[in-house]
């Protein structure tokens, strides 16, 4: 169990699930015999460094266009990226505030701000009224 903790939370910073991949590789290769059954007789080690692999390069990808952005596109992502942060706060502060009141607290989810967002469709024309 101590070979596999993380340390704490990796969340889906891409940077440290990789770090973590790569520190619990060598435990993952002593249990190779032992977990092949559970991967269609492959190697689990084969499996985590496939999938440690995929994730660089999603990144690297990733990285890459965000460098070539246009620097109003950048400023955006970033005004959403706060903004997003900020909405998660309030919803753990509403948590805890709001403690034990399951209807105020069901207001502070971050989901009904997404299933209020209708995908738009393409912009109908306006039909002009009949004259008269």
């Amino acid at each position: 169990m101590k070979s596999f903790n993380a340390g704490g939370r990796l969340g889906r910073v891409t940077k440290e699930i990789s770090g973590y991949l790569t520190v619990v590789r060598p435990f993952v290769v002593k249990l190779d015999a032992a977990l092949k059954p559970y991967f269609d007789d492959k190697l689990a080690s084969e499996e985590l460094d496939k999938a440690k692999n995929e994730l660089d390069a999603a990144d690297t990808k990733q990285e890459v266009g965000l460098a070539n952005l246009p620097e109003a596109t950048l400023q955006v992502y970033e005004a959403k990226g706060r903004v997003l942060h900020l909405i998660e706060e309030l919803n753990r502060l509403a948590k805890n505030a709001f403690d034990g009141q399951a209807e105020i607290v069901g207001k502070f989810n971050k989901d009904i701000l997404l299933r209020g967002r209708a995908p738009r469709g393409p912009a109908q024309p306006k039909v002009a009224d009949p004259p008269g």
